[in-house]
């Protein structure tokens, strides 16, 4: 019973008088945006039956050019056939049980709930686990971040000279690529603010360098400028927005933070996630790029 008596008062002394009521509407928790299957594709999908299935995608032969003059007996080249595997190795599932009396009788609706829940929760799983793949990591156990450096190749790699993690050795950055840091180190970050100057620390950028460098790399390696994104978490995002820029201000043609996405005018479409990842790793376009398959 809510209400407290006073000392000596006996009068309806069970509290029934004050029933329990139970609400309708029910609590539900925050949750994070979904971010791959914007960026990601399923080309593939219709010719994958189930878990287990390995599918061979060509990949588009190189062909070498030579010089010609009048009489020149002409050689043709064999074509290459080189091929990489998409092996489907990984499933998650999800279960739970409602008694049909417990059905009948519940003042909400269990089972509705607990599937918008799974649901949630399935393709929370496949942004954590694609984002840190994407970035060279791997979860040391489901619904955690990806916090382990990947040494598994999934299938074969659809580039000979990928490392361990299937990611290249040119499109990464590190404290190395600013102010002559150290190799293997993290980007110490710090937003820029007024007539500040570069960093001039090891190993020590602006945001939008660190940006404005994945764009360069991307351009270096021929990469298409349409369909480029970039996935950053809220630290970074928070870094952003601290700086002396013109990326967030629509006097300037930007059109600053909306429905999660930031302006695209610098080479590229930065979108925001809760999903902590890690943001600095060049090949998720470079690897998006690759793996796209031309109808002939």
């Amino acid at each position: 019973m809510a209400f407290a008596s006073a000392a000596g008062y006996g009068n309806l002394p069970n509290g029934n008088f004050s029933p329990v009521i139970y609400s309708k509407q029910v609590q539900l928790a925050f949750r994070k945006a979904a971010v791959c299957e914007a960026i990601t594709n399923n080309d593939y999908f219709g010719e994958i039956a189930q878990m287990g299935d390995s599918v061979r995608i060509i990949k588009e032969p190189e062909i070498t050019v030579k010089a010609y003059e009048r009489g020149t007996t002409i050689t043709p080249q064999d074509l290459d056939d080189e091929d990489f595997n998409l092996t489907i190795d990984k499933a998650n599932y999800f279960a739970f049980k409602v008694d049909d009396i417990e059905e009948a009788h519940s003042h909400v609706n269990f089972q509705s709930l607990a599937s918008d829940r799974a649901a949630y929760r399935l393709a929370d799983q496949f942004d954590q686990d694609v984002l840190g793949y994407l970035s060279g990591f791997k979860q040391s156990a489901l619904h955690s971040n990806a916090d382990t450096a990947n040494d598994v190749v999934n299938g074969s790699k659809a580039v000979s000279t990928a490392g361990s993690d299937e990611l290249l050795a040119s499109m990464k950055l590190d404290g190395s690529d600013f102010n002559a840091g150290t190799g293997g180190q993290s980007i110490a970050l710090t937003a820029r603010s007024g007539n500040s100057s570069a960093p001039t620390t090891a190993g020590e950028a602006n945001p939008l360098s660190v940006i404005a460098r994945m764009g360069r790399k991307l351009d270096q390696q021929n990469v298409d400028t349409q369909g480029r994104w970039l996935v950053i978490d809220p630290v970074f995002a928070e870094l952003l927005k601290d700086e002396d820029s013109r990326l967030f201000n629509a006097d300037f043609g930007g059109a600053g933070l909306q429905n999660g996405q930031m302006a695209g005018t610098i080479h590229a479409s930065p979108s925001t996630s809760p999903t902590t990842c890690r943001p600095l790793v060049l090949a998720l376009l470079l690897k998006q790029r690759q793996t796209q398959p031309t109808t002939v």
